[in-house]
Order: structure tokens, then C-alpha cells, then sequence
């Protein structure tokens, strides 16, 4: 399979102009993470695949939106803005998608080690 993905500079909230191709062989485990996988996941479902959700407080959540805007040279209320616009867009989505993951898990738990164990078992699915 030959993906063209394109770049996203978060910086400046921009997709930019390169294009990275990427091929996946057949025995290849393929990690797809964030928010914009879960628009993907008609294409992953039909394929052996694994899914992990991560759970988190909303309270935590909020303050991660915010800073992380933050960093991207926002002001607090700019920041503010985009967070009541994912409440609305993006959330639901999100929120749905722990009733299709195989696995859902508090975030802080040890995350690291259940992706591993998720890509042993879908490496082991596929040979």
C-alpha cells in the first residue's frame, strides 16, 4: 500500500506543500494516532487492527487544549475559542470511539506497554 501523506506544520496550524510517500508492506504494524485517525477508521476497520482509547479527565484535557495552544503563540482567549469549537466538532467523534476500540484505558496508566503488547498480537496475527 502507497500513501501520500501530507505535512502539517503545527506551528502554524498550516498544511504545507510537501508531500511524504510512504509504503506500508504487507507485515508491516501500522501506528495511527490522534484525533484525525479517528476520521480514518472506515479504512483500518476492514483490515486486522487493534484499537486503543485513552481515557482522560475532561479538567486535564481542557488545561492540555489550552496550553498547547498556548504554545503556539495564542492568547488565552483565542486558545479558549478553539477548545469550544472541539467541544463541538471534534468531541462527540472522539467520545464515540471508545464504544468500536478493542481496549480502553485511563490516560497515565501504562500506556507504553499496552501499545507494545497491541502490536506483538497484531504482529503475531498477521504471520
Amino acid at each position: 500500500l502507497k500513501l501520500s501523506m501530507p505535512c502539517y506544520d503545527k506551528k502554524s496550524s498550516q498544511r504545507n506543500d510537501t508531500i511524504e510517500e510512504v509504503i506500508i508492506e504487507k507485515n508491516d504494524v501500522v501506528i495511527i494516532e490522534g484525533t484525525i485517525a479517528l476520521l480514518q477508521l472506515d479504512q483500518v476497520n476492514n483490515r486486522k487492527s487493534h484499537s486503543l482509547f485513552v481515557e482522560i479527565d475532561e479538567k486535564e484535557r481542557h488545561d492540555r487544549v489550552l496550553n498547547e495552544y498556548r504554545l503556539r503563540a495564542l492568547d488565552k482567549e483565542e486558545a479558549e475559542h478553539i477548545y469550544q469549537a472541539r467541544q463541538i466538532d471534534e468531541t462527540p467523534l472522539i467520545l464515540a470511539s471508545a464504544n468500536n476500540a478493542r481496549i480502553v484505558k485511563p490516560c497515565g496508566s501504562n500506556l507504553y506497554l499496552e501499545m507494545l503488547r497491541m502490536v506483538t498480537l497484531a504482529a503475531s496475527a498477521i504471520s
